[in-house]
């Protein structure tokens, strides 16, 4: 009988009905600050030459990793 009851305690506290609530917060509207287009360009620019950076150098140095400089 004693487990039935926790089993019932733990069931409402996880439904928050208890005092337990998840605390999650949304923000639904627009933005209270506007990002200029020269900031989200350079952003852009950053992200993008960050994400390119390694595939171009292996590119670049494709040779070397099939051990053509070697000969």
């Amino acid at each position: 009988m004693l487990v039935a009851r926790k089993v019932v305690s733990l069931t409402k506290s996880l439904a928050g009905t208890n005092g337990f609530q998840l605390r999650t917060s949304a923000i639904s509207g627009p933005a209270r600050v506007k990002v200029s287009a020269a900031e989200k360009a350079f952003l852009g620019f950053l992200i993008a030459g960050g994400v390119s950076i390694f595939p171009a150098w292996v590119l670049a140095h494709i040779a070397d990793y099939r051990g053509a400089a070697d000969e």
